[in-house]
């Protein structure tokens, strides 16, 4: 049994809320969506820099995306930028509140400093950057000339 996204209107797009609306369906069925899932989030943070860029476009096909412009992104684009075009962050100033509370995730990992400049080190399959605030807004970038 499979279930997509698109599948679950009722349910939140929250782990918990999918667990109950397919185990009203399939109590089997929920049990797998949920090792499969836990599966799949281990997996992509233990491999997430050696993915190819159309497998992470898939795994976040659900989550808001925006595009980076590559003049931009070379000459190194502000942290505190990417969060405001990610819509992480309305303003300059919650995006570096959003930092210094150590909730900003570049790729699964933390960021502590508001002064980050994103550059080619930073992207995933050479065009993706996964951003999160909190423990479940998420966006993707992507390099486009």
């Amino acid at each position: 049994m499979s279930f997509t996204v698109h599948e679950l209107p009722k349910a939140k797009a929250d782990k918990r809320s999918i667990v109950e609306w397919i185990h009203e369906r399939s109590p089997a069925g929920a049990a797998a969506w949920l090792d499969a899932y836990d599966s799949a989030v281990e997996q992509l943070k233990k491999r997430a820099n050696s993915l190819d860029s159309q497998t992470l476009e898939d795994v976040f096909s659900e989550v808001p995306s925006f595009r980076l412009d590559a003049s931009r992104f070379e000459a190194g684009l502000s942290l505190i930028d990417a969060l405001i075009d990610a819509n992480l962050a309305s303003s300059k100033g919650e995006a570096r509140r959003l930092i210094a509370g150590d909730g900003v995730y570049v790729n699964n990992r933390r960021i502590e400093a508001a002064d980050v400049k994103l550059g080619k080190e930073h992207l995933l399959a050479g065009r993706l950057l996964v951003f999160r605030s909190g423990k479940k807004k998420y966006s993707l970038g992507k390099l486009e000339s």
